[in-house]
């Protein structure tokens, strides 16, 4: 018999780890089963892999709007708000990007995706409410999230060091804690 062709067929267990079965009475002898069992195996292997890429194909539509907001961002002029504000570089641009596939993988979706004013992008987070967010990517390299309410309240967080120090998730807590996310 063949082996299996696909990652799940390389798993070793112990003996022990396997529970003891009776033989299953719909089969008639051992080379039967083990036949049965693997296309069992393949099936429900293929079903698992099938549900994954759905998943995955459903999130990255999920996300694909603010992709493309972010690509957007590339073809802005010096002063794109009427007044003196300079455009989003590529660098900035980039790391936005890691960021966006971050907050793809953590399952945290922005508002929105603009260009900051200050230089650079800009993702928006709203909550029910009073209550805002903001991660900033500027030209200069600086990076921070900016927490607010339509009261003047604010918090700023310094994220330029911390996004390549700390996990992504720990970094977002903030954010999603305050806005109730």
């Amino acid at each position: 018999m063949a082996a299996l062709a696909h990652p799940i067929s390389t798993l070793h267990l112990p003996q022990t780890a396997l529970p003891q079965q009776e033989p299953d009475p719909r089969v008639s002898n051992t080379a039967d089963e083990a036949e049965y069992l693997e296309r069992l195996h393949t099936h429900v292997y293929e079903m698992i892999k099938s549900l994954r890429l759905s998943q995955i194909k459903a999130l990255d539509s999920d996300f694909a709007p603010f992709a493309k907001q972010l690509d957007g961002l590339c073809n802005l002029a010096e002063g794109w708000d009427g007044y003196d504000a300079p455009k989003p570089s590529p660098q900035a641009i980039k790391v936005a990007r890691t960021i966006l596939e971050r907050m793809q993988e953590e399952l945290v979706k922005p508002y929105w995706i603009s260009a900051s004013a200050d230089g650079g992008v800009a993702f928006s987070f709203m909550a029910p409410g009073d209550r805002r967010a903001q991660i900033e990517v500027l030209n200069n390299g600086e990076k921070f999230a900016h927490l607010y309410d339509l009261n003047g309240d604010s918090h700023t967080e310094d994220w330029t060091e911390n996004l390549e120090q700390k996990p992504f998730r720990e970094l977002l807590e903030p954010i999603l804690n305050y806005i109730q996310l």
